[in-house]
C-alpha cells in the first residue's frame, strides 16, 4: 500500500513537472481570413457558429474558432474571432463590448474573474483576464484569456489548464505574446 502511495505521488509530480504541453514543439498557425498568426505547441482546427449579439437575438455575427487541445493533459489553446457591426459597436461601446466578453467566457465555463488588467494590443484596447472554474470531476481549471477590439473584429486568444496539468509559464507566455496581426481588420 506505501508503494502504490509513493507511486502515485511520483507520478503527480512528474506530471506536475512536466506540464501541458511543454513536451511539443511550437509551430505557427496563420489564419489568411482572420488575419493572425500565432506559435502554439497543439494543431489548432477551425469551427464556427452563428452567434447572437443582440439581447432579443435580432442581430447575429459568425464566430470563428481555432482550437486544439491535448485531452490527456486536460488543456486547450484557442483562438476565436467576430466582426461586430458598427451599429452595435457604437450602441454598445468599446468597454462594455470588452465587459459582455469577459462576462460571457465566465459564465460559459460557470467560474469567476480572478484577475483582469486593461491593455493594448498596437493600441487596440483589450484585456488580460484570468477565469478560474471546477471541471466536472472537480479539479480547479483556469482559463487565461486575452481579448483585443481591432478595429470592427474582436479576437480572443486562451489557454485553459487544469490544477494538476499546468501549462508551463514560457509556453502560455510565448503562446499569448507571439500572436501577430497579418492584415488590417474590419
Amino acid at each position: 500500500m506505501h508503494h502504490q502511495n509513493r507511486m502515485r505521488g511520483l507520478l503527480c509530480a512528474a506530471l506536475l513537472l512536466a506540464g501541458c504541453g511543454s513536451k511539443h514543439p511550437m509551430q505557427t498557425f496563420e489564419s489568411q481570413d482572420g488575419g493572425f498568426t500565432i506559435e502554439t505547441p497543439v494543431a489548432l482546427r477551425e469551427s464556427e457558429e452563428t452567434s447572437f449579439i443582440s439581447p432579443r437575438g435580432g442581430m447575429s455575427t459568425e464566430l470563428y474558432k481555432f482550437a486544439g487541445g491535448l485531452a490527456s493533459e486536460h488543456c486547450s489553446f484557442a483562438v476565436w474571432y467576430q466582426d461586430y457591426p458598427d451599429l452595435y459597436l457604437a450602441q454598445t461601446g468599446t468597454d462594455k463590448l470588452l465587459d459582455n466578453t469577459r462576462d460571457a467566457m465566465a459564465q460559459a465555463v460557470r467560474g469567476t474573474v480572478a484577475k483582469e488588467d486593461k491593455i493594448t494590443f498596437l493600441n487596440y484596447p483589450g484585456r488580460n483576464i484570468a477565469i478560474t472554474a471546477y471541471s466536472s470531476e472537480a479539479e480547479k481549471m483556469t482559463m487565461h484569456l486575452r481579448i483585443f477590439l481591432v478595429n470592427n473584429r474582436l479576437y480572443r486568444i486562451m489557454v485553459i489548464d487544469g490544477e494538476l496539468q499546468r501549462v508551463p509559464q514560457d509556453v502560455l507566455n510565448r503562446f499569448m505574446a507571439s500572436f501577430q496581426l497579418t492584415k488590417p481588420a474590419g
